[in-house]
């Protein structure tokens, strides 16, 4: 985890060296859930998730709207309920999420873009192979009074690619074509921090 750290720290440090956009830090909590075909009795996860992010600004003549790019650290999941067990299934991913935002009203912007995620780890000890290093999503945001040093966010990301890839092998040994479920989606919610001291150029 300590790797994945530094990584996310030289991500950052990148980041800051340009003196051209907003530069934000921002962090919270989100709801983590499968959709599938496979899973019984399962269950989402509620996990934490932080980020950095710059808002790369177009042209003079587009005020509204910004190009956004983030990087973040999640962790996702979900829960599986056998009989009185209940099994944890976790991923570590770092994300890179480019948006267009606009601004909407003066103290709401709505952004949407993809999301491109990267399996960093897992606390599954057997079957990895069959889990994709990379998963892809569509992603829907709203950020509240981003003109201010500290504001609110809550975002949608609707995983698209399938997390989860096996052949599927009957008794005799024949393959029976290839099994493509567990689409990643989480709602979250959290605080952003501008960095720059100036705000934003959504006055």
């Amino acid at each position: 985890m300590r790797k994945h750290t530094l990584l996310f720290l030289l991500l950052f440090a990148g980041i800051s060296s340009s003196a051209f956009a907003q530069l934000y830090v921002f962090s919270g909590v989100h709801k983590s859930y499968v959709r599938n075909e496979v899973l019984t009795n399962a269950s989402p996860i509620y996990s934490w998730h932080v980020g950095v992010g710059v808002n790369a600004y177009r042209n003079p003549n587009f005020k509204k709207m910004a190009i956004n790019t983030e990087f973040t650290l999640i962790q996702k999941g979900y829960n599986q309920h056998l009989g009185n067990e209940k099994f944890e299934f976790r991923f570590t991913y770092l994300t890179l999420q480019p948006t267009i935002e606009y601004k909407a009203f003066p103290f709401l912007c709505v952004k949407g873009g993809v999301n491109l995620a990267f399996l960093l780890e897992t606390n599954k000890t057997e079957g990895k192979q069959t889990y994709e290093i990379i998963d892809f999503g569509l992603v829907g945001s709203l950020g509240f009074f981003e003109n201010k040093r500290i504001s609110f966010y809550t975002q949608v990301v609707y995983g698209v690619s399938p997390m989860l890839k096996y052949y599927n092998i009957d008794a005799m040994g024949n393959f029976n074509g290839k099994i493509k479920d567990l689409k990643n989606t989480c709602f979250m919610v959290g605080l952003r921090f501008n960095i720059n001291e100036k705000a934003s150029i959504f006055k």
